[in-house]
């Protein structure tokens, strides 16, 4: 299995200035403090922060230039109260790819790669049979791949959280602590196209 995550995360209480807006409702309350938009596509539409007319260089240059103005203005204002940033988390096959961006109080501080990195399989050597030669065998890579580091080995996702202002307490990583390990995909994320009804807190009221 592989994980894929894209989403914005600050605040609470700066989300909670947005409560008119037709994407609010896909707020998702975190830990500590935080809440998390999943940039799934209900909540690209409902945000209009999307420009389909943009030609995005790949690999991306910067969010500016990947994104535009307005998505890079709302993470400006999102930021105002503390702390706000876009992650990105794609794992599949063993090559993961992250891309972090935190803006605190209107400056960007951090906008890169992180954690490019594919997992190695396992190797020996195994003497082939009548030929007398070595041959190299390799292990198949292990299954799901995962995206936490140990506590003590910190990644660059978690110094990105921990720009956010995310504290990693006990055996949990700041990944963990904040709650990002609910759903393996975007779209399960509450309002997403395959949310099966998770019972998870959004920014909007239930409805009755």
């Amino acid at each position: 299995m592989g994980y894929e995550l894209q989403a914005i995360i600050a605040r609470t209480t700066s989300f909670d200035r947005y409560q008119g807006e037709s994407w609010y409702r896909y707020v998702v309350r975190l830990n500590q403090g935080f809440s998390l938009l999943p940039l799934h596509e209900l909540a690209w539409d409902a945000s209009g922060l999307w420009d389909d007319t943009r030609r995005a260089k790949h690999p991306p240059e910067s969010v500016e230039a990947y994104f535009g103005d307005a998505f890079v203005s709302f993470l400006q204002v999102l930021s105002q109260d503390g702390a706000a940033a876009y992650l990105r988390v794609d794992c599949a096959g063993g090559i993961c790819h992250k891309w972090g961006a935190v803006f605190k109080e209107g400056t960007k501080v951090l906008d890169q790669d992180m954690d490019f990195t594919r997992v190695i399989p396992k190797m020996r050597w195994e003497k082939g049979k009548g030929s007398g030669k070595w041959w190299r065998k390799y292990e198949p890579t292990p299954e799901p791949v995962s995206v936490r580091n140990p506590k003590w080995n910190p990644s660059q996702t978690d110094n990105m959280l921990g720009l956010l202002g995310v504290v990693a307490e006990g055996d949990l990583d700041a990944w963990d602590e904040l709650g990002l390990g609910r759903f393996r995909e975007t779209a399960e994320w509450p309002g997403g196209p395959d949310d099966t009804g998770s019972g998870v807190e959004t920014g909007e009221d239930p409805v009755s």
